[in-house]
């Protein structure tokens, strides 16, 4: 008999509960991808900022030890800062990415941005849109 990864279990459980809203936040693609956008712009600047401080509580407690230990407190903070620069990337290109996604579900004159407080919002863009020959 095979044997539950418990981290498979735990991290689908956590996907799925944190998910679980955004299936009741509308009826509509668009508010759901809004909202998506809206707690991943909420989460990953909070847990970025906390690699770099663990990064920092690394890097710095790893220089009271022995050369071995160093080592690997410099590589613990050089992962944390990877990280947080991973993140730091994903919150640029999830605006563009939502956005497209938008522009597929509602047609053409929608886009998705972040405002200056940090929310995802839908802006309609002036588009004409010409069916058939202009005279």
């Amino acid at each position: 008999m095979a044997q539950l990864d418990f981290k498979l279990v735990f991290a689908s459980m956590f996907i799925f509960i944190s998910l679980w809203g955004l299936v009741f936040a509308a009826d509509e693609l668009e508010c759901i991808l809004l909202a998506l956008c809206n707690q991943i712009m909420g989460i990953i600047p909070s847990l970025a900022f906390l690699l770099v401080t663990v990064a920092a509580v690394a890097y710095a407690g790893g220089q009271l030890f022995d050369a071995q230990t160093r080592a690997r407190a410099q590589q613990w903070a050089i992962s944390c800062i990877i990280g947080a620069i991973i993140g730091a990337v994903i919150l640029i290109i999830v605006p563009a990415f939502l956005g497209a996604l938008i522009k597929m579900s509602a047609g053409p004159g929608l886009s998705i941005s972040c405002s200056e407080t940090g929310m995802c919002t839908e802006a309609l863009i002036d588009a004409e849109i010409s069916v058939g020959s202009s005279p």
